[in-house]
């Protein structure tokens, strides 16, 4: 990156030239401007030469092929970043798969085991089949076919006296 700071300088320069004059001040402290020093600090003259244009155009050639190159670089690495996080996440679908295809045999064998253990058991009995008993039907209080005039109380519960009518 840093050369490349140094190309784009470089080529924004384009055509300067002339005199630089570095000078040094009484402190020490170099400085470098483009007319002549003061008095009491040291002088020396320096010669910038102009840039050839060619090398110009190659340097500003370069510096587009290294910012294309580095773009497609970045495309590049932003395609294999979503290509991980897609292969990721078909990691974590195939282990939550696995995980219910455990489970799921899991519960199979459990099945088999208890129908198994059903099957030993009612060899042991002898095959019987027992069949629920059918409900008793249901009577509503004050219907003919009623045995009593009211409800019978449960036992425990205190005895209400039945309202005049």
């Amino acid at each position: 990156m840093r050369r490349l700071l140094i190309i784009a300088a470089i080529a924004a320069a384009g055509g300067v030239h002339g005199e630089v004059y570095k000078c040094t001040t009484a402190q020490g402290k170099v400085i470098y401007q483009d007319h002549e020093c003061a008095a009491a600090s040291r002088e020396k003259a320096l010669q910038i030469e102009p840039f050839d244009k060619q090398k110009i155009a190659h340097a500003r050639e370069k510096l587009a092929s290294e910012l294309q190159e580095r773009q497609q670089l970045e495309a590049q690495r932003q395609e294999q970043q979503r290509r991980q996080r897609a292969l990721q996440a078909l990691e974590q679908q195939a282990a939550s798969s696995r995980a219910l295809v455990d489970e799921t045999r899991l519960q199979t064998e459990a099945i088999e085991e208890n129908t198994e253990a059903v099957q030993r058991d009612s060899n042991k009995i002898g095959n019987v089949y027992y069949y629920p008993l059918p409900r008793p039907p249901i009577h509503k209080p004050g219907s003919p076919s009623h045995p009593l005039p009211h409800p019978r109380p449960r036992p425990g519960a205190p005895h209400k006296q039945p309202r005049a009518r």
